[in-house]
């Protein structure tokens, strides 16, 4: 089977490493225009939901935020004890971080 395209030179060891793929960089880019245009809509959404599902929503997004070794200590919402999950959405409640039904925004 023959070479496909030209090979590497002698000392050529190819992309540095780092080197993003072009594909990767353009649906990097495309990920984020989609989050940046939808943003709007998915905090009226998050809004709608259930204080259940807005901790597991919070839960499941928090990781992104947290550095990574403090975000293995969190528990997923989905794994919690129905009493450790409303008694976390009882504490964001009263830290004004989670929706309030009769304020009808979200404080955060």
């Amino acid at each position: 089977m023959g070479t496909i395209g030209k090979p590497f030179t002698s000392g050529n060891t190819g992309k540095q490493k780092g080197t993003v793929n072009k594909l990767t960089k353009s649906l990097k880019q495309a990920v984020q225009n989609f989050v940046e245009e939808s943003f709007d809509q998915v905090m009226l959404d998050f809004q709608e939901l259930s204080p259940k599902e807005r901790c597991q929503m919070w839960a499941a997004l928090v990781q992104y935020c947290l550095p990574k070794k403090a975000t293995m200590e969190l528990m997923p919402a989905a794994e919690m004890p129905e009493e450790l999950l409303t008694a976390t959405i009882e504490q964001l409640e009263a830290m004004d971080l989670i929706l309030h039904p009769e304020k009808k925004l979200l404080v955060y």
